[in-house]
Formats: C-alpha cells, structure tokens, sequence
C-alpha cells in the first residue's frame, strides 16, 4: 500500500490497476482525487449533493496499451470512467458524476508522435496541447488549421470531444473536419481506427470519426489523434 493511500472504496481495482501501469501512475489519496472534482469553472455546490464529484481512483496513462488496459479492466469490475485533458472547457464534462476511475491524460500521454510533412499529417497522443502541436507544426513549416480559443491549455482531445468550433473554423472546418483518424478505446476494451491516416477525406465506408466527435467521453476513450495540416501561409492576417 503507498504511504498516501486513503482508504478506498475498489481495493481490488486498485490492486489490479497497479499491477497493469504501474503503482506511481494510480493515485488514491483524498488530495489527488479532490483536483479532480471540478474544472476551469467551479459548478454549484448543489451538484456535489446530486452527484459524486470526487472520483474514487486517479490513473495516469503512458501509452495506448496502458489506456486499454484500464479500460478493460474498469469494464471487468463495472466501474465507471472519466477522461480528462486539462478541463478548460468549464461546463463539467470532465467531472466524475458516479465517482470510479479518472483518466488524467496529460500526464503520461502528452507527445507528438509524428509530423510528416509529406502526407500533411501530424500524430499526438490525446494530452498534448493544441498550442504544443501548432508550434512543433509551423517550426515545419506546416499550419494546422483550427484551433480553440484556449489552445495554450486545451488538449487535442479535449476539444475534439467537445465538438470544437474555434479560431480558423470559418475558413478551415471545426475540430471534427480536421481529423484524418482517432484511435479510439471502445468500452470493452477493444482499440479501434476511427479512419486513416494516409487517406483523403474522399474515402468510403461508415465514417466512425463523428461518432466519437463531441461526444465527450461517453462512447469511448481518444489515445490517438491524426489531423490534417496544410502548407503555412507566408502571411496571416485576421479577417473578422
């Protein structure tokens, strides 16, 4: 048992969750758990009457395989569970309301994996900032299109979920209209490619990648996010 643990209501998920990622990326004491039970706005005192703000467990995934295994493990014991970016979003979405395991993804899950400047793409993981990326892109040469207003805190998948309309959009599409392919934890556990990362928008099939655009966590959980990016303009002025 870690020095810091409070008593917990899942001591076998604990135990288990330990054994799959590790015991320094699962969190347990009331003081990590609190940070966790509000976002950029504080909700009304009411809701902690309503609902179970404080989630019971804080993980910290460091890969896609380790976001797989707390899901699948969460699944096996019937435990709810909430994805985090960095909440700046201010409406309560990334906020337990049954307790059960928090995903903090911008510890461990916050790198650029990629940028080819051929197929104009670029791979970060679901915790990397939209600034981080826009900046790693433009030093390329290369623009990603949109973004939101909050882009040096809001994470990739944050706001991807969030259906993000944001600077650039009128021009370029929403956050949803910039996705090449989402990597995807379904919530058995099993990993899905919502799309392709070397393909056109042209491509045929079921398009999966809206299904999972705005709908904040509840479908499933981001690990991997390819956007399109296009040749940066030699200027850029604001129109409106």
């Amino acid at each position: 048992m870690d020095a810091n643990d409070d008593k917990n209501a899942y001591p076998q998920l604990v135990a288990r969750l330990r054994d799959a990622i590790g015991q320094e990326n699962v969190k347990t004491s009331m003081m990590e758990r609190v940070l966790y039970s509000h976002d950029l706005a504080p909700l009304p005192k009411e809701t902690q009457i309503a609902f179970k703000n404080i989630p019971d467990i804080v993980v910290r995934p460091r890969s896609s395989e380790d976001a797989v295994k707390i899901v699948r493990i969460c699944a096996e014991e019937g435990v709810p569970i909430t994805p985090r970016g960095s909440s700046t979003w201010g409406l309560g979405g990334s906020i337990p309301v049954y307790g059960g395991v928090l995903i903090d993804f911008t510890g461990g899950m916050n790198k650029i994996l990629d940028i080819d400047p051929v197929g104009l793409t670029v791979t970060a993981q679901p915790g990397c900032t939209w600034k981080q990326v826009y900046e790693a892109c433009m030093e390329k040469g290369l623009l990603l299109c949109s973004y939101p207003s909050s882009f040096p805190s809001a994470t990739l998948a944050g706001w991807i979920s969030t259906g993000g309309i944001g600077v650039g959009s009128y021009k370029y599409g929403s956050a949803g209209q910039n996705i090449r392919n989402l990597e995807v934890v379904m919530p058995d556990g099993t990993l899905v490619n919502t799309g392709f990362e070397k393909v056109l928008d042209n491509q045929s099939g079921y398009n999966l990648t809206w299904l999972i655009v705005g709908a904040e966590g509840t479908l499933g959980v981001i690990s991997k996010v390819t956007l399109k990016l296009v040749p940066a303009p030699e200027v850029m002025k604001p129109l409106a």
